[in-house]
């Protein structure tokens, strides 16, 4: 596979004797991103992102913009197979330690509607809307979780978060908090809110 193989193109100058081979680069970088390829060869995202976090420094910005693409191609056919929960899982989690919460989100999206009565995926949505800001929408995911799983410590760690940002009474934050640390009492989050 191409995207497995980049250092060892840079490494032997096919991408360039220290410059760039501009028609090199181009043509690495569309065969990197075509989507009707990422379909076919149905790899998953985690591993582009994979080959995206090993690639040299030295490798030409195209590339590494062209994996980061095929990334989210990769997130979307994922979505549009219901089959592959895991692909979504690990899009999901890929795309919030690269900072690509639309991604995140809408794999988290696409886990839910499948399978809604998880309360791990409703409070990773839940983080993942509190990292854009979006702490009503937050909340939501959050309470949805504690309803399903009324003593799930992540969600009251989110929770607690949610208000630490929202909240005018510092009170509220205490008891969201507390309340963390009262059903998970190693949550370091809850910790943290206090």
């Amino acid at each position: 596979a191409l995207r497995m193989n980049l250092n060892t193109l840079l490494r032997h100058e096919v991408l360039g004797n220290g410059k760039a081979d501009k028609t090199m680069v181009n043509y690495v970088a569309i065969r990197l991103a075509d989507a009707d390829e990422i379909r076919r060869s149905r790899q998953f995202p985690y591993q582009f992102l994979a080959a995206y976090l090993n690639a040299s420094d030295s490798s030409p910005q195209k590339i590494r913009k062209a994996l980061h693409e095929a990334a989210e191609i990769a997130c979307k056919w994922a979505s549009d197979d219901p089959g592959d929960l895991e692909a979504l899982a690990a899009c999901a989690s890929a795309g919030r330690r690269a900072g690509r919460y639309r991604a995140a989100e809408d794999s988290l999206r696409s886990l839910v509607f499948f399978e809604p009565n998880m309360p791990d995926t409703l409070t990773q949505l839940g983080d993942v809307l509190a990292d854009q800001g979006r702490y009503e929408d937050a909340r939501e995911q959050f309470e949805a979780a504690i309803h399903l799983v009324d003593s799930f410590a992540p969600a009251f760690v989110g929770l607690a978060r949610v208000e630490r940002f929202t909240s005018e009474v510092p009170a509220d934050v205490l008891s969201a908090a507390e309340v963390a640390q009262s059903v998970g009492p190693d949550s370091a989050g809850a910790l943290a809110a206090l």
